[in-house]
């Protein structure tokens, strides 16, 4: 039994379009708009004896903590209280995040969302209990105790709470969106501000004197000196894993985290750390704790749960409270109900109110300004395309990526590698180990053999994999990356094709020309001719990922003929991608490390930095196993000291140099498979290439990252492998 509860402050307009549409799957007795209603109570005295009820929350976390809260003040006994899965609307969306239903709803057809919250699985969400108690002794001026608060704005805490620099962001936001609420309409604006706010702070260094100001204490331990030695300038208590949108502060290494083991983590960041989650760091793990009190002795900025405060001086205890029970999204879950129905359903039953939804949506983007773009004129006649498209929207990466938007973008890094340096030293930032021989994952024969071959100007590895007199698969892999990225496609494919993984241009065994140059789109598409014609064939089927996406899409259009079938991992058609990049800031926001790139030097020498942990902040992202040994095997194979100048000098190649040949993809069918939580390249570029091929068909995989054939390879072979016998005519 379902009941959705809709918060339509939460999301824009989001909330509105959500009530249209699960009116016509779901009763209207079973539908609560909560602006109408006064709140979740309604609902919850309605359905209080309804037999195995779940609960569809539509919202911010916040809503979640409401419909929570009422639960509370009616006295739900733990084992009666109904389970409650998220629609996440919000802007952090932390508890969402925690229990996999994501950061941002994407608006598929609802009864998936029904399906998904039909499979979920349930588990306890501890909740903790927030005493204030305000203290006299104070020494800040009359001004700043007018402006303080005497109450805390949340009496529970769900997801987290913290005092200091983060919570005084915050702040600033809330404070900032009260007074021109017209300037913070999109999630990207806000994270914007935020952005800004935060690396303000950096410099200033407003709450590095902290713990002068604030006692910490955890299970009857005094943790106050040992924070002020590390220099806090924030101290978390985490009751889930998710923290600001995404973030994970808490390192694992000092204990797992678990939102129903009765403890808190406690967490310490300083300014630097601040910048770095968003980038994949953590902060300094402190302890976990039953209970915890945190004393101040002037005016301090707190958060709980994303509602911020500048409390007046006062002791407040935070103890466990109760356990409520929520929806876990299962994602090896499979659909009850065929996919071609549900898309069927949604595109009958959806497609007039989406389409005012864009609109109106579109039209509030057309009010502020866009920012200074250069349009460049493309030639629409050399581009596959099946409806019209303004030159606007096809602004290409040339536009984007220039030497200045590079300089600038390039400042905060080098900050950031500066303050590195002034707290872990020198060499403990700079040095990179020596590594002499390549780790045993590497070297494991079961992979394939390895070989060279004499391009024209170039010496090119590979390895492959299955019988020659067998359908040729070529496989280009993407940035920072190598031929083992496609081990799991090389074994899996290799009984029915020749399967043939190339280390690119610049990558790995394969010679690395020095030059700019070198790099341009031309030169690797006719890398990929030579190899077809060098491994005795006429023509294959095309695998790219990121990088080796844009190639094989580049290759696609200018040689038609020697590609069979083209599959392309988690990278949009490049003319997609570039209207993304003129529509607004949300994919510009996703691309700013291809504006890094134009530097000179400095991103080399960045990709280095801590022993390459670039790929451990790669990798800590993914679902993976073996995750050590395959941060061993990147390192390796990029251990000299130049190795990732040709990677890079791919982005100064497409910033610096025009694009003679338009792809042209009349010919050639394409499928796309990319995981649908990639950070790098927005679902609308995604979604937005059907425009540039006439043989299209796509594969989004829910809760993957843009790494998908790593992260996922059962599931991307399994998609693959059902296109590619479907194409084949084989019966599946």
């Amino acid at each position: 039994m379902f009941i959705a509860l809709v918060n339509p402050k939460s999301g824009g307009n989001i909330g509105n379009h959500l009530l249209l549409r699960f009116s016509e799957i779901l009763d209207e007795d079973r539908i609560y708009n909560l602006s109408e209603v006064g709140g979740p109570r309604r609902a919850l005295m309605e359905h209080r004896h309804t037999d195995n009820l779940r609960i569809i929350a539509c919202g911010g976390d916040g809503t979640v903590g409401w419909i929570l809260s009422v639960m509370d003040d009616m006295e739900f006994p733990p084992a009666e209280r109904p389970a409650i899965g998220i629609i996440p609307l919000g802007t952090g969306n932390d508890l969402a995040r925690s229990l996999s239903w994501g950061g941002k709803f994407r608006d598929k057809p609802l009864r998936k969302v029904l399906i998904d919250i039909h499979n979920a699985d349930i588990i306890d969400l501890d909740r903790w209990s927030l005493s204030y108690c305000p203290l006299s002794e104070h020494g800040d001026t009359p001004e700043e105790i007018a402006n303080a608060d005497d109450k805390l704005p949340l009496d529970v805490l769900n997801n987290y709470f913290s005092v200091g620099i983060d919570a005084h962001i915050a702040l600033q936001f809330h404070k900032a969106r009260n007074s021109n609420p017209e300037h913070f309409t999109s999630r990207t604006r806000n994270l914007l501000f935020y952005g800004l706010a935060g690396g303000k702070d950096l410099f200033k260094h407003q709450w590095r004197n902290l713990m002068d100001h604030v006692t910490i204490e955890c299970d009857g331990i005094d943790y106050t000196q040992r924070l002020k030695a590390y220099g806090t300038h924030s101290v978390m208590f985490l009751n889930i894993r998710s923290y600001a949108g995404g973030t994970k502060p808490w390192n694992r290494k000092y204990g797992p985290q678990c939102m129903n083991d009765g403890l808190l983590e406690v967490v310490a960041i300083d300014n630097l750390d601040l910048a770095i989650l968003h980038a994949g760091g953590s902060g300094a793990s402190v302890c976990q704790c039953k209970r915890a009190v945190i004393t101040t002795n002037s005016c301090v900025p707190m958060q709980i749960d994303g509602e911020p405060c500048l409390m007046k001086p006062c002791k407040i205890v935070i103890e466990y409270r109760n356990r409520s029970k929520v929806l876990v999204r299962n994602k090896t879950a499979s659909y009850a109900v065929k996919d071609d129905e549900i898309e069927d359903w949604a595109a009958k039953k959806i497609q007039s109110s989406f389409k005012l939804y864009k609109h109106q949506k579109s039209q509030s983007r057309k009010t502020t300004a866009a920012g200074a773009i250069e349009y460049v004129q493309v030639d629409h006649s050399a581009i596959g395309c099946k409806r019209g498209i303004t030159d606007k929207d096809l602004t290409m990466f040339v536009v984007i990526l220039n030497q200045l938007g590079g300089l600038l973008v390039s400042v905060f890094p080098l900050f950031i590698v500066l303050f590195m340096v002034l707290r872990h030293g020198r060499k403990r930032v700079f040095e990179v180990k020596e590594r002499l021989l390549p780790p045993a994952i590497l070297t494991d024969p079961k992979w394939g053999e390895h070989g060279y071959l004499q391009l024209p100007g170039l010496k090119l590895h590979y390895v492959e994999k299955g019988d020659h007199k067998k359908p040729l698969m070529l496989m280009l892999h993407g940035f920072p990356e190598f031929w083992f990225s496609w081990r799991h496609q090389l074994l899996h494919f290799s009984k029915d094709y020749w399967c043939v993984a190339i280390d690119n241009r610049g990558y790995g065994d394969t010679e690395k020309p020095t030059g700019i140059d070198q790099y341009h789109l031309d030169k690797l598409a006719a890398d990929v001719k030579h190899v077809i014609e060098a491994l005795g064939q006429k023509k294959c089927i095309l695998l790219g990922h990121d990088w080796g996406g844009a190639i094989g899409y580049y290759f696609a259009g200018k040689y038609p003929e020697m590609v069979d079938q083209y599959v392309v991992v988690n990278l949009p058609h490049p003319l997609s991608l570039a209207r993304q990049l003129t529509k607004g800031w949300d994919q510009r926001l996703k691309s700013w490390y291809m504006l890094f790139f134009q530097c000179p030097i400095i991103p080399e020498r960045l990709m280095r930095l801590g022993d390459m942990n670039s790929f451990d902040l790669m990798m800590k992202g993914i679902q993976i196993e073996n995750r050590d040994q395959l941060c061993e095997a990147y390192k390796y194979t990029f251990r000299d000291p130049n190795a990732f100048q040709g990677p890079i000098n791919y982005y100064r190649a497409a910033s610096q140099l025009s694009v003679t040949h338009k792809p042209k993809l009349n010919d050639v069918p394409v499928f796309s498979v990319y995981g649908n939580q990639d950070a790098y390249l927005s679902i609308s570029a995604f979604k937005g290439s059907r425009d540039f091929v006439q043989d299209f068909q796509e594969c989004p995989i829910e809760g993957v990252s843009h790494w998908a054939m790593i992260e996922a390879p059962q599931q991307v072979n399994s998609a693959i492998e059902s296109y590619l016998n479907n194409k084949r005519g084989k019966n599946i």
